[in-house]
């Protein structure tokens, strides 16, 4: 009587945690499901989904005084223009106002000093955009860099 009482203990208690244990499958994710969790995944990091590319800097030549018939036109250099392009490399998600970063190096490599830039448009998915500052590098550099480092989610 003991043993049957002793099974029977058992037996509930291991019909109990199987109960427990046991869950239900989840139903797979609708495509709309995916990708809202794909756009919201991207939104979070804004910065890895937006890439600059294709810049050139150049002299910002302005004319001072205009051609006559013996002579030339006559132009200074007021800074640089540095023109570049953004792209969104996100698959759902859009982004704004992209924060660009410029980098001015000098011979040993050390950067100088670093300004950054605005570019007032909206990326769409894979979309870009051209963008064009006037900048005065310092007399040391020898060279740029520039990088895309922050954007505003559009939700």
């Amino acid at each position: 009587m003991k043993n049957v009482f002793y099974l029977c203990r058992l037996a509930i208690l291991a019909c109990a945690f199987t109960a427990c244990n046991h869950k239900t499958p989840e139903r797979p994710k609708t495509p709309e499901e995916l990708k809202q969790e794909l756009r919201q995944n991207e939104l979070k990091i804004p910065a890895s989904y937006v890439q600059s590319f294709s810049e050139t800097l150049k002299p910002n030549r302005v004319m001072v005084k205009e051609a006559g018939i013996f002579s030339s036109a006559e132009y200074e250099t007021h800074g640089y223009l540095l023109d570049g392009s953004v792209k969104n490399t996100a698959s759902v998600a859009t982004f704004k106002d992209i924060v660009i970063k410029v980098s001015y190096v000098s011979e040993t490599n050390a950067v100088i000093s670093a300004d950054l830039y605005t570019v007032f448009k909206i990326l769409t998915p894979n979309g870009t955009a051209e963008y064009e500052f006037n900048v005065n590098p310092p007399a040391d550099m020898k060279s740029y860099n520039v990088q895309a480092v922050s954007a505003t989610p559009v939700y």
